[in-house]
């Protein structure tokens, strides 16, 4: 069994060699604190071992330990060697110091609720389980779906929204999952609405009801395997709005069986791992081949490829440059922003609040003269609540991830396994790809209906785990 100790003492030792290279290297004044976010990392690193090191390793650790390592030395290195090329266009340089202790911080804070949050909640089912179904599974499935036929026939154009990874090659790929919209309070943008909401339920709750179907015919573990992967792949061939959507689905169908069969518990969870690396990988190195064939300059291109790296990995993992453009924000209007941000993840909210205002995220990006970047978690925090509070999101996004991880691995309904696994999953990627507001956004309109449908299903006792001995 892998335990949290082997990720840790690899992360920690790779933390050593990044500490040493960077100051052994000349940096810009600018910059010259940049080597304290992987040294602090050795001494977090180190103390998590010893806390938690002897506990088994979960998909929220994993995704947690993967961030915190992209962000507080991966990236930090890669800066030195892309001679510290940011997108970013105001004054970064000057508010870098102020950027690597916000992350010091806010690094302090996640490993403290990690630790914390692990030894409140501990694991106590080991067994491998079997799964029986009632009616109301079948016949959720069957009304999703046809309300997802419905839709269709009201407006084909929806399939359009639709990009798969057969297509990652093309120029044009990022900008899939765009249908023009109806006017607001229309019958088809409601319409459309629901589409997107009922789609994204499908693609995880279908192929797992259909998993676990499978598994009460006792095949073999190779061809569960076999069955599960290939829903994972066919979550490719459905690319929505942001391909991190497809990641997401398909870790939770990846992670969802793998309580039905003890042998191939651990199977999943390396693959997992690969999984998420692998494609991320092949994600960007594909994209970059393409701005190279094609001649397109995206925001993050260069002719070295460690300030393409670097550039990468700032944007779509909050990093330095990201953390450090949050104080170009003037204060001032911060409960305004805060209001207009909560708003926009409420379903259909344009129709029942009307427009939002200026939400931070776009305040944030007019303010430093770029487009479409995430600001980070930390960021946020620091915007709304001032330095002392600033962690509070990535305090409780890393508390709960873990809770909600121990819940799944706890729990015996089958359908509250698969949602409590996609909290995990929202929350884990809260501390560096995503920020409050898209996780705020996706618990209304994906997790919140999925629980719902699962209290459903799962009531008096029907669709629960037997164990099997």
């Amino acid at each position: 069994m892998v335990r949290n100790r082997n990720v840790l003492n690899v992360m920690t030792i790779l933390a050593v060699a990044f500490t040493i290279v960077m100051l052994a290297t000349d940096l810009p004044k600018s910059y010259a604190m940049l080597p304290i976010l992987p040294a602090v990392s050795v001494f977090v690193f180190l103390l998590a071992s010893i806390k938690i090191g002897n506990m088994p390793i979960m998909v929220a650790t994993i995704l947690i330990f993967g961030i915190s390592f992209m962000r507080y030395c991966l990236h930090p290195l890669l800066m030195v060697y892309g001679d510290f090329v940011s997108i970013m266009k105001y004054n970064i340089a000057e508010n870098a110091t102020s950027g690597i202790f916000l992350m010091v911080y806010e690094e302090i804070a996640i490993f403290t609720a990690i630790i914390i949050s692990s030894k409140k909640n501990e694991c106590v089912i080991n067994e491998s389980f079997g799964i029986k179904f009632s009616y109301r599974a079948s016949l959720v499935m069957n009304l999703l779906l046809l309300y997802l036929f419905i839709a269709v026939m009201l407006r084909p154009q929806l399939m359009d929204s639709f990009m798969n990874i057969f297509k990652l090659s093309d120029t044009e790929f990022t900008v899939g999952g765009r249908v023009e919209e109806q006017n607001v309070g229309s019958i088809l943008r409601i319409v459309s609405t629901l589409f997107s909401f009922v789609f994204n339920i499908v693609r995880i709750m279908l192929p797992v009801y259909i998993i676990g179907k499978i598994s009460k015919k006792n095949i073999g573990v190779n061809s569960l395997i076999c069955v599960i992967l290939g829903f994972v792949f066919l979550q490719f061939i459905f690319v929505t709005a942001t391909f991190a959507e497809s990641i997401i689905s398909a870790l939770v169908v990846l992670l969802a069986g793998s309580k039905l069969n003890k042998k191939i518990a651990t199977k999943m969870l390396r693959i997992a791992s690969v999984f998420v690396v692998g494609i991320i990988v092949v994600y960007f190195y594909v994209r970059y081949q393409v701005n190279n064939e094609t001649g397109t300059r995206s925001l993050y291109m260069s002719d070295n490829v460690f300030s393409y790296l670097s550039m990468l990995i700032n944007a779509y993992f909050t990093g330095v440059d990201n953390v450090a453009a949050v104080y170009n924000l003037p204060g001032g209007s911060c409960f305004e922003h805060f209001v207009a941000s909560m708003q926009i993840a409420i379903p259909f909210n344009t129709t029942i609040f009307g427009k939002a205002g200026e939400t931070l995220p776009v305040f944030y990006n007019r303010m430093n003269g770029v487009f479409g970047q995430i600001p980070s978690t930390i960021g946020n925090g620091y915007y709304y609540f001032g330095f002392v509070l600033a962690p509070i999101f990535s305090y409780s996004f890393a508390y709960f991830a873990i809770k909600f991880n121990v819940m799944a691995m706890n729990i015996r309904q089958y359908w509250h396994e698969v949602v409590y696994l996609f909290f995990a999953i929202l929350c884990s990627l809260a501390l560096g790809m995503y920020n409050e507001v898209i996780v705020l956004q996706h618990l209304c309109c994906w997790g919140v209906p999925m629980l719902l449908i699962a209290k459903i299903i799962d009531k008096k006792s029907d669709s629960q785990f037997f164990v099997v001995r």
